[in-house]
């Protein structure tokens, strides 16, 4: 599906209760439920959670016992930590992109029908 321009616009159905059109001004109409939109951030949330209880695993593991307190292992604790500020800091936003924003025209009008 080629998407040139995406509109967002609110659209009164009978219908469609908790669907919210999604109007690609070249391949005609598109319906996105709730439910997809609570699935994607529930998701993109547990990743984020998941990323941030790995690389602190990690990060605590190579600290707190000293017999991996090697130099191979500071390398691997570098790349956890750079890990870990990804998912502290861009994860976070990226999600809340990915479910509010559009790439193009910036916040998104989502209305519920």
């Amino acid at each position: 599906m080629a998407l040139q321009t995406l509109l967002l616009n609110a659209s009164r159905n009978e219908s469609g209760v908790g669907k919210i059109f999604v109007d690609f001004s070249i391949d005609g109409p598109v319906y996105i439920s709730t439910e997809h939109l609570v699935a994607v951030s529930l998701v993109l949330g547990l990743i984020t959670v998941l990323t941030l209880l790995g690389n602190a695993f990690v990060i605590a593991a190579i600290l707190l016992t000293k017999k991996l307190r090697k130099a191979s292992n500071y390398l691997i604790m570098s790349l956890a930590v750079s890990d870990l500020m990804i998912a502290c800091f861009v994860m976070p936003i990226s999600a809340v992109k990915e479910v509010c924003f559009s790439a193009e025209h910036g916040m998104a009008n989502i209305y519920h029908s």
